[in-house]
């Protein structure tokens, strides 16, 4: 080849080394820049799933992607590693890009959700009652976060805790008694909610309802009829109650207690009154529990949040009679004509203007008076109204509370007339005067009138 030749293709590889240089430049300035936006779009994707996902795996595999990404470019740009280093890369380069290729091919439902979960149901049953209200709890778990907020609203108001997250585990105690009741309406339920501090988007929520109005239940009547529980009543105490429609079928726990003394019973709500009504079939004995002793009966019942509707009410024991009236008449062991038809007047004092009530035996007849302002009293007993024989007559006065107190005398009513044995009759004169002497017996008391002439003789 002559010199000329030779300094022309030389000039030739020359150029074409420069144009070649040239394009190399080029092309790393296009790789430095793509690798630069590339770099930029995975930082804008990963701050994204660092809010969707679990960080520290979408990283580490991000972080190894790009590393094997960034020595595949350089080995393509003839800068090499030698020994193990070399080997290193080129096994990094494969394996980063399978791994970046699983990372940014895989499907959204293959991914570990990086969020908090609501543990449910709250408060037991989804119910806030009237007893819960003041201390919610709520609980759930978190990821990778440290911090978790809790809100609960009702759509006007909002209770907001900010609590830690402790292995992965948070709990909160919130006040929702400032919140509506859904029972009222609105809402129809309240919204409870769980997020990062500062970041709403990555949530959980769940519902709960409210309700803390108690059913209602009251003790409208009287214990005893009058709140005084008397001797006679001690033995078989009920009461009464009622409470709104809505309770009907429902049971009422009622219980009776007096100091160390204590009693329950159970009564089933049935329709009455206004809505419904209850009273204990079981019969309540008070009468160990004591004079004046003050009994209270506590009606409860609950509804279907759990609330609980209670009524009260108070009666006082009363076990001391007032004393015996005294009778003054008939006395005892006195007798009456049973055949006579007149009126036996029992008399006698009492409790002034206190009722007195007699009461016969055997024939159980009654008969009611009046105890005057002095306590005295009269009281006809019609005689024919009696057994003949013994009978005993029970006069009693009765006090507030209604115990009574009794006195009694026993009489005989005779309806057998007395019999008469003659044994002789004589006439006998005497001083001009007839008389008729006799002997006999009798069972009865006699009395002989003075004589009297039946005729006078003749002078």
């Amino acid at each position: 080849m002559s010199f000329p030749n030779a300094k022309r293709q030389m000039s030739s590889q020359i150029a074409r080394a420069e144009r070649n240089q040239m394009k190399l430049n080029k092309l790393r300035d296009r790789v430095r820049q793509s690798t630069s936006s590339f770099i930029a779009r995975q930082q804008a994707r990963m701050s994204w799933w660092q809010t969707a996902f679990r960080a520290p795996v979408l990283i580490s595999r991000i972080a190894s992607g790009f590393s094997s990404l960034w020595m595949m470019f350089l080995g393509l740009l003839g800068i090499t590693l030698t020994g193990k280093a070399s080997a290193r890369v080129v096994r990094d380069m494969f394996s980063g890009r399978a791994k970046m290729r699983n990372l940014l091919c895989e499907g959204l439902e293959s991914r570990e959700l990086m969020a908090y979960a609501i543990n449910t149901p709250i408060a037991v049953d989804g119910i806030v009652n009237f007893q819960e209200r003041l201390a919610v709890v709520v609980s759930g778990t978190a990821t990778t976060e440290t911090q978790a907020t809790v809100a609960v609203q009702d759509g006007v108001n909002t209770v907001v805790q900010t609590v830690p997250v402790v292995s992965g585990n948070w709990t909160a105690t919130l006040n929702v008694s400032g919140l509506l009741d859904t029972t009222e309406g609105q809402p129809a339920n309240l919204s409870v909610l769980v997020f990062q501090p500062g970041n709403v988007v990555n949530q959980a929520n769940t519902t709960i309802e409210k309700d803390t109005v108690a059913p209602s239940v009251s003790l409208p009547f009287d214990i005893a009829t009058d709140d005084t529980i008397n001797i006679a009543e001690s033995s078989s105490l009920t009461i009464t109650g009622a409470t709104a429609a809505a309770s009907i079928g429902q049971t009422v726990t009622l219980q009776f207690s007096s100091g160390a003394f204590s009693e329950t019973r159970t009564a089933t709500v049935y329709a009455g009154g206004a809505g419904g009504i209850f009273s204990n079939s079981t019969p309540v004995n008070v009468s160990a529990w004591g004079h004046n002793a003050v009994v209270t009966v506590t009606a409860s019942i609950s509804d279907s949040a759990a609330n609980v509707g209670t009524a009260s009410r108070s009666a006082t024991t009363d076990f001391v009679g007032p004393s015996a009236p005294t009778i003054t008449a008939p006395t005892n062991g006195q007798a009456f004509n049973a055949a006579s038809g007149a009126a036996l007047v029992v008399t006698g004092v009492g409790i002034p203007g206190g009722a007195i009530t007699i009461t016969t035996q055997p024939a159980g007849a009654t008969f009611n008076g009046v105890a005057g302002a002095t306590g005295s009293f009269s009281i006809p007993v019609p005689i024919n109204s009696l057994p003949t024989g013994p009978v005993q007559i029970n006069v009693s006065n009765v006090d507030d509370a209604g115990n009574p107190g009794t006195s009694f005398v026993t009489v005989d009513l005779d309806a057998t007339a007395p019999t008469l044995t003659i044994d002789g009759l004589a006439l006998v004169l005497a001083n001009n005067v007839a008389a008729f002497p006799f002997s006999g017996s009798s069972n009865a008391s006699l009395s002989r009138p003075s004589p009297t002439p039946l005729f006078t003789p003749f002078e």
